[in-house]
């Protein structure tokens, strides 16, 4: 077996057959997953490899005036190969010596197998929605969502109908929905975080940044909106209400929590705990438990523990508060 080094020509993607050349034969291969047009791949094929080249050649070499044992000089060969010499003992100025030196083709094999490997060529940026598709990408230019800005995640698929990219942002739930301009292709090199676990939502006031909540306007009416930022010393939040609107000097009176219930799960109101059917993460589960995801369902005053029903409908009634992550509700239900 012989190992390549191959690229993907245009047009491949993973799951596609491609041909590759060597030794006067054709070989076919299939593109591997995560492996896109331009990018290089290593291949196994079973040509048979050429016979080595002698490593080295034996050579006379007279000891220069002024150099004796234990000492060295260097010697430089017909094809430019320049090697140092150490005087073995015994030996003095004038007296011959032979000496096994590489050859020129031992040399130049030698050398090539210490360069650095090539630069992984950067594939094609893609230039359609669809091209899109199975790439990481940052999410840009947002202003009813604002928010997310420069959060990253991977682009799972492309609803023509609606003309929107839908991605899933690292460590946050649900997917996004937006245009492809709102999209930054990430490098290829960029991979997702291995820990999943979500990040920290910032605390405002009862709620957290990224809450979806009701808003009450002055007719009485609610609107749906998000919070953005929560002014501790006015005690008062800013509000996107869609469509690119913020609404600022909103009161803690003018908001209700929308993805949850009245209820509150906790300790104390305001002092710690969740209202009833917040979305949480339970990271501690393990890599190995597929559902980390659920809602709060209770408290019990006397353990201190939570109740959470995951996704799957399983309870658990044995969470500690240290254990629960809050995730951003983007997008309502």
């Amino acid at each position: 077996m012989v190992v390549m080094q191959v690229v993907v020509p245009d047009g491949l993607f993973p799951g596609d057959v491609m041909n590759v050349e060597a030794g006067g034969q054709e070989f076919a291969i299939t593109v591997p997953d995560g492996v896109y047009p331009g990018d290089p791949i290593e291949v196994d094929l079973p040509v048979a490899d050429e016979a080595a080249p002698a490593a080295t050649e034996s050579c006379t070499i007279v000891v220069p005036d002024g150099i004796g044992p234990g000492e060295g000089f260097t010697v430089e060969t017909a094809w430019g190969g320049s090697f140092e010499i150490t005087v073995p003992d015994g030996v003095f100025p004038g007296d011959s010596i032979e000496v096994e030196l590489p050859t020129q083709a031992a040399h130049e094999q030698q050398q090539a197998a210490e360069e650095p490997p090539p630069s992984r060529q950067p594939r094609p940026k893609a230039r359609t929605p669809h091209e899109m598709v199975g790439r990481r990408a940052a999410l840009c230019g947002l202003v009813a969502k604002g928010i997310l800005n420069g959060k990253k995640g991977l682009v799972h698929s492309y609803n023509e109908e609606r003309d929107r990219m839908v991605l899933t942002l690292d460590g946050m739930a649900p997917d996004v929905a937006v245009r492809f301009e709102n999209l930054e292709e990430c490098a290829s090199d960029d991979e997702a975080p291995v820990d999943d676990e979500p990040p920290e939502a910032p605390p405002a006031g009862v709620h957290y940044v990224g809450d979806r909540v009701l808003v009450e306007r002055s007719g009485g009416q609610t609107s749906l909106g998000t919070v953005v930022e929560y002014d501790e010393v006015f005690e008062n939040y800013v509000i996107d209400v869609g469509n690119g609107v913020l609404k600022y000097g909103v009161e803690e009176s003018y908001l209700t929590p929308y993805e949850t219930s009245s209820d509150w799960a906790g300790p104390c109101k305001g002092g710690g705990g969740y209202f009833v059917g917040r979305r949480v993460r339970l990271p501690h589960l393990g890599r190995f438990e597929a559902d980390k995801n659920g809602r709060i369902r209770g408290y019990d005053d006397v353990t201190k523990l939570y109740s959470v029903e995951m996704d799957s409908g399983v309870w658990k009634r044995t969470v500690h508060e240290s254990q629960i992550k809050v995730m951003y509700q983007l997008v309502p239900k």
